[in-house]
């Protein structure tokens, strides 16, 4: 979705699907329009929730001025809004009034004014279709006007429960890790991977911490199936072990953020080793790689048969652990070449 900076009339249209979800609303004119709503029917409470709701489940867009029309498509409402509905204005009146309406107060809101463009517009003269793009706030959670929290489940704003509201707070207190694998084979020729003669299969771990906060001390536990580890592999890792999960026996081998670099005398790098701590900053990614056995290759139809998956543990700090599996054949190989499958 392009940035609403950019949006025109015709992406009212073009840009917005047919059904809301968990990052787009869609509102009527009275939403903001409270002339329309008459004195004693005021939805001030209602904008306070949907701007609650959005702030707290990572940001997203709420559109105002559109509804429902006949065959369940997304006309303009009333023609739009009153482009003066405050003497400064409604869009410079919503930039000012929409962040307060939560505690604590928004520090970021942006407001798009769609206006009529052309003779065939469907947006009257001296009004507008108003999309209010609310980012995911640092300073989540935000309690709306009526002293509750709000978040967006599916496509509806829903009260929060306790536990959604630490999870939150859990934002600006934890880093937030997110991993992910892939396939590659290594050429012979890298001394910082290999050491077995011939190209060999490894596993790609990437660690990306998508979070606020960096991450200092970072363990991750792989359960990898036995037969897909070299035996060599294993007795050079500091930890690991064997386990049964669900009859496949599988090797459990932990890495930590560290490395020791090792480097030439033109600078180029020609070993790595456990070493320091190199903490995971936020937008950044950690990755590295788990030798794989060198009749991978073979393998390759017991995943097809079996499904045998990979396991993971995450731990970062004093982060709440992160675990999933992923089903090997799911897995993509990444640097394609003649010997890869």
């Amino acid at each position: 979705m392009k940035p609403i900076s950019e949006w025109i009339e015709d992406d009212l249209f073009n840009v917005i699907p047919s059904t809301e979800f968990s990052n787009l609303e869609i509102k009527g004119s009275e939403f903001i329009d409270f002339k329309l709503q008459g004195e004693s029917n005021l939805k001030t409470g209602d904008v306070s929730k949907a701007i609650s709701a959005m702030a707290n489940s990572g940001g997203g867009i709420i559109v105002c001025g559109m509804t429902k029309g006949d065959h369940s498509n997304y006309i303009i409402d009333r023609g739009g809004i009153d482009t003066q509905l405050k003497a400064n204005g409604t869009k410079e009146w919503l930039e000012n009034y929409l962040p307060n309406l939560v505690t604590p107060t928004l520090n970021k809101l942006d407001i798009q004014q769609i206006t009529r463009n052309n003779e065939i517009s469907l947006i009257e003269s001296g009004k507008a279709v108003y999309v209010i793009e609310i980012p995911d706030s640092e300073n989540a959670p935000h309690q709306a006007l009526d002293n509750r929290y709000y978040g967006r489940i599916a496509s509806s704003s829903k009260p929060l429960e306790h536990q959604w509201i630490m999870d939150i707070l859990g934002r600006r207190k934890y880093p937030d890790l997110e991993i992910s694998f892939n396939y590659a084979f290594i050429n012979p020729d890298d001394p910082n991977h290999c050491r077995r003669d011939g190209i060999q299969p490894v596993l790609r771990v990437k660690i990306k911490n998508k979070g606020r906060v960096y991450a200092n001390y970072v363990n991750c536990i792989l359960y990898i199936p036995a037969y897909l580890i070299e035996f060599i592999d294993i007795k050079d890792e500091q930890k690991s072990n064997t386990i049964e999960i669900d009859t496949i026996k599988y090797h459990r081998l932990t890495r930590e953020n560290v490395f020791d670099e090792q480097f030439s005398p033109i600078g180029e790098i020609i070993g790595r080793a456990p070493g320091r701590y190199v903490p995971i900053l936020p937008g950044t990614t950690h990755s590295y790689v788990q030798n794989l056995s060198s009749r991978f290759n073979q393998y390759k139809f017991s995943f097809l048969k079996d499904s045998p998956y990979l396991k993971y543990e995450l731990y970062a700090d004093n982060a709440p652990c992160k675990s999933g599996k992923v089903v090997l054949r799911d897995i993509k190989l990444v640097d394609l070449n003649e010997n890869n499958w």
